[in-house]
């Protein structure tokens, strides 16, 4: 079972505790964290508490951002793990019925209109980009699943009551991404078999 979860900060020790339960709960071989809000002196720690024997994390600080992977499975051979210098993305290697995967877990912006969200988003875009051309750069045997929280509506499905105010400049380019390494959008596949699939 893999797991993805906003977690909106595990500063708090007893926070780390009960996320560790549900995921125990779960059975989770391995998670994609967002919004962890933390530090690199931090991580060896919260790896432990949370119960995983492998881990890479992304910081900002410990207000705001933060992305981890973590997984329980024995450390593999030249193991593979990259993350970004601004909290927003990490990825790790991960073995799940003998097929190397690429778990990345991906953390965005809020995409809105005004000039300053677009550049933010826009520099999120070209870090998961790099991410992703690393990810598929590693060979046909590694598979890609890009878990997260992107922050933004594709379409009509990802909204109830009135649509959101996101620019199609910057939808565009998230749909591009997802063509252009050949994602299959699961959610949206399993809600709508024949919608759209990116």
């Amino acid at each position: 079972t893999i797991v993805t979860w906003n977690v909106r900060g595990i500063l708090s020790y007893p926070k780390r505790i009960k996320i560790r339960e549900r995921l125990r709960e779960w059975e989770a071989d391995a998670a994609c964290l967002q919004e962890t809000h933390g530090t690199d002196a931090q991580s060896y720690c919260w790896r432990q508490q949370l119960g995983f024997s492998l881990a890479t994390f992304s910081h900002h600080n410990t207000n705001s951002r933060g992305t981890a992977v973590l997984a329980n499975m024995p450390d593999l051979p030249g193991l593979q793990s990259k993350r970004d210098n601004d909290g927003r993305i990490a990825a790790l290697q991960i073995k799940a019925a003998d097929r190397h995967i690429i778990l990345i877990s991906a953390y965005a912006p809020n995409a809105s209109p005004s000039a300053e969200a677009i550049a933010e988003y826009n520099r999120f875009l070209t870090q998961l980009r790099a991410m992703l051309t690393w990810a598929t750069s590693l060979g046909e045997e590694y598979g890609v699943l890009l878990l997260g929280d992107l922050n933004i509506c594709m379409g009509p499905n990802d909204y109830a009551g009135p649509p959101p105010n996101h620019p199609e400049v910057t939808v565009g380019q998230l749909e591009d991404i997802l063509l252009d390494f050949e994602l299959v959008d699961l959610e949206r596949a399993l809600a709508d078999p024949e919608g759209v699939i990116y």
